[in-house]
């Protein structure tokens, strides 16, 4: 069996990026409480898991591609489904956010603007990427994928 076609390797390669970004933020938030300080690192925070989700989506789908249970037919679907993956997972990001919030005392959402605005930043930050891999064509991450 190729490393490749290894689930455990596909899986490794999708969620290293948004593991660090996830442990970082973790980090900063819990150490220093940095979002409480500086509350504008919100924004590039959230655009950097947007673009670290991305580029999980662009790893699945070239896998799903591959293997071949989807078929997508331009390219523009292929940045709408890695769109769509990054809003699916802002939004359980965000519960996150609001378990933290309800459950441990922490001030993580304080308004709904905000919590929107996280959602899009997210999503814009996914269509960077996607664009980005995208544009790319045949790169080492589709070769390994």
């Amino acid at each position: 069996m190729k490393k490749q076609d290894n689930v455990l390797w596909l899986l490794f390669r999708a969620l290293w990026l948004p593991g660090v970004i996830f442990l970082v933020n973790l980090l900063l938030d819990s150490l220093s409480q940095i979002y409480v300080r500086y509350p504008w690192l919100d924004i590039p925070m959230h655009l950097i898991g947007g673009a670290a989700i991305g580029y999980t989506g662009f790893v699945f789908l070239r896998y799903l591609k591959k293997v071949p249970y989807i078929h997508t037919f331009t390219w523009l679907m292929d940045f709408a489904m890695i769109i769509m993956w990054a809003a699916f997972i802002a939004v359980w990001w965000e519960g996150y956010e609001l378990f933290l919030d309800t459950f441990l005392g922490r001030y993580t959402q304080p308004s709904v603007r905000d919590t929107v605005s996280d959602l899009y930043l997210g999503m814009i930050g996914a269509g960077i990427s996607a664009v980005a891999l995208i544009s790319r064509g045949k790169t080492k991450i589709t070769k390994c994928v």
